[in-house]
């Protein structure tokens, strides 16, 4: 995932998203988004990456949060779990 960084603005399925957080670890990575226009805007994911042959990008799996501290919290314990 080597070309998405912090700050980075990325456009899924019509909603942009932006990359608040995201660690890289010797079993994949997780990432903190911020969905624009949503109800949950935060949003923890697991294995983000670029769709092969289609536009965009993907992820295992993703935990929706309405507040952003809460999101961090998830966020610092998901990456300890991969990084340990």
């Amino acid at each position: 995932m080597t070309d998405l960084q912090i700050g980075s603005r990325f456009l899924t399925e019509g909603m942009y998203f932006t990359i608040a957080h995201i660690q890289e670890t010797p079993r994949g990575n997780v990432a903190l988004l911020i969905c624009e226009d949503a109800g949950c805007p935060y949003i923890t994911v697991r294995d983000l990456s670029r769709r092969s042959g289609m536009s965009g990008y993907d992820w295992a799996w993703g935990h929706y949060f309405r507040v952003f501290e809460d999101a961090v919290r998830d966020y610092l314990a998901r990456k300890a779990d991969l990084e340990g």
